[in-house]
């Protein structure tokens, strides 16, 4: 997989909390490991502290991203993260909302627009399932992974 697609998810995925600091600290290790040639933000995000500054240099890293195999990347990481329970299925819906509603230029992922509408209102009693929205959300989320 392209470096910058894996930037451009891992920089989408970070302030979900769908991955962690950590994850993206060995995962530039694991390129530094495998390259002759090594980038500078490379090495300056394998020994991040923070995740602002982990932040900053995925943005750099992210220059040059293919939209639509990054975002693939993206939703297999949510998908991963949701099924696993240690992300907020209202947080990872909300975001994916802003992303096809503001974001892209990419078709086919309208169906994302409806999930934090319809999980806000399930999980507040109004309206619908939550288990059943949850549910719905992964199907689609593993449909459209990488």
């Amino acid at each position: 997989m392209n470096q910058s697609n894996i930037s451009y998810a891992y920089l989408q995925a970070l302030p979900l909390g769908v991955i962690r600091l950590q994850d993206v600290t060995l995962w530039a290790d694991s390129i530094i490991l495998k390259e002759d040639d090594r980038c500078f933000e490379l090495l300056e995000l394998s020994s991040c502290k923070e995740e602002s500054m982990a932040l900053i240099h995925l943005k750099t890293l992210s220059l040059g991203y293919d939209e639509e195999q990054a975002i693939k990347v993206f939703f297999e990481l949510c998908y991963d993260s949701l099924v696993l329970g240690t992300a907020d299925y209202l947080t990872v819906a909300e975001r994916l909302f802003i992303w096809s509603a503001y974001e892209t230029s990419l078709q086919g992922y309208s169906g994302l627009c409806s999930f934090w509408d319809d999980l806000k209102l399930a999980y507040d009693g109004i309206h619908g399932n939550p288990v059943k929205v949850e549910k719905q959300l992964l199907e689609y989320l593993c449909e459209m992974k990488a």
